[in-house]
């Protein structure tokens, strides 16, 4: 299996790009931009935890980016 070491810039932008998503998702869900309704509050709730979920799964391959540097 072929291993696929991300640089730090790369992973630096992948993380920015999932808080952002979890920001506005949570602004949105929030009401922050106007009224929600209850089927949208639940399809934002799902990009939350989508989000939250990639982000736990992309973790490992930055922590192990970091530990294969010197």
């Amino acid at each position: 299996m072929k291993e696929t070491i991300l640089s730090k810039e790369v992973a630096g932008r992948v993380a920015d790009r999932l808080t952002v998503l979890l920001g506005l998702a949570g602004l949105l869900k929030d009401g922050a931009f106007g009224a929600v309704t209850e089927r949208q509050k639940q399809a934002l709730q799902e990009m939350l935890q989508t989000s939250e979920e990639m982000g736990i799964l992309l973790r490992p391959l930055f922590l192990q980016q970091d530990s294969s540097r010197p």
